[in-house]
């Protein structure tokens, strides 16, 4: 089954703001930004492993204990015991952190919003098969007001053998939730 990829676009989105306003932070030399980067850490580690992303959990694992080495007075990428500019490397193996994250949750960000994009392009394509096709029309269009309604609009047109194989294409992409989401953004800007 495939993974609910608007729920997972609405986590990473509070990640990336939580980031971002850590970066804030460390972009005004505020003090409390080992804490926010902590507490960002930990909660990318929590929401990854509720996803059941081990990998995606363990890379932000490794983040972590760089910023807690670093936190005990040693250098993460030497292993050194650092007594001289302890708060320069502090904050250089901060921002380093900062950077490695936004990468991270930026292009997982960027993933599923291309699978989502691929779903849509099919979605569109089966509506416009559908339309020409007389499987639906624009009456039934408007007519679809409920999620219930646009469920069963969605199911409707997979008894058609044609449109049923693009129903399949586009549940390899993404799962029947999002199909039904985007199905609905669709035939919702076709009601205008």
């Amino acid at each position: 089954m495939q993974r609910f990829i608007f729920n997972e676009k609405v986590k990473l989105t509070l990640l990336l703001e939580q980031l971002n306003a850590c970066m804030d932070l460390f972009n005004a030399k505020d003090y409390a930004t080992d804490k926010a980067l902590a507490l960002v850490l930990k909660d990318c580690i929590q929401t990854f492993k509720a996803l059941g992303y081990a990998d995606k959990e363990s890379q932000v694992q490794s983040l972590k204990a760089e910023l807690v080495t670093a936190q005990r007075g040693m250098n993460p990428y030497t292993l050194q015991k650092q007594n001289m500019g302890r708060n320069e490397m502090f904050t250089s193996v901060m921002f380093k952190i900062l950077q490695a994250l936004e990468v991270q949750l930026r292009t997982y960000y960027l993933v599923g919003d291309e699978k989502l994009q691929q779903a849509r392009e099919l979605i569109s394509q089966i509506i416009v098969a559908a339309l020409q096709g007389g499987l639906l029309t624009n009456l039934d269009i408007k007519n679809i007001k409920t999620q219930k309604q646009t469920e069963v609009a969605w199911k409707k047109l997979g008894e058609d053998a044609n449109i049923s194989l693009g129903q399949k294409r586009v549940l390899l992409i993404v799962s029947p939730y999002d199909a039904i989401i985007l199905f609905d953004e669709l035939i919702t800007t076709l009601k205008k």
